[in-house]
């Protein structure tokens, strides 16, 4: 297990490889102190301030945000 939010060591290099290939340019990429943290607009929805969270995130509220916005109106917003 990583010692970051309990996630296994698998999953995080997991979310690691997504994070860096999801294909947004590195301007929108945060990962400093260990953070995976996109903040592209197309990521957010209704919310301005909610980033696309790869560490954070569930992997079905990260498929969500990864959808184009036409999804996004058909498929409605999981709880976590």
């Amino acid at each position: 297990m990583s010692d970051f939010l309990n996630v296994p060591e698998d999953e995080l290099i997991l979310r690691r490889l997504l994070w860096c290939h999801h294909g947004c340019s590195s301007e929108f990429l945060y990962g400093d102190d260990g953070e995976l943290q996109c903040s592209h607009p197309k990521h957010r929805g209704l919310n301005p301030f909610d980033a696309l969270d790869f560490r954070r995130d569930s992997a079905k509220l990260l498929e969500w945000k990864l959808m184009n916005d036409e999804a996004k109106r058909i498929v409605p917003r999981p709880k976590s």
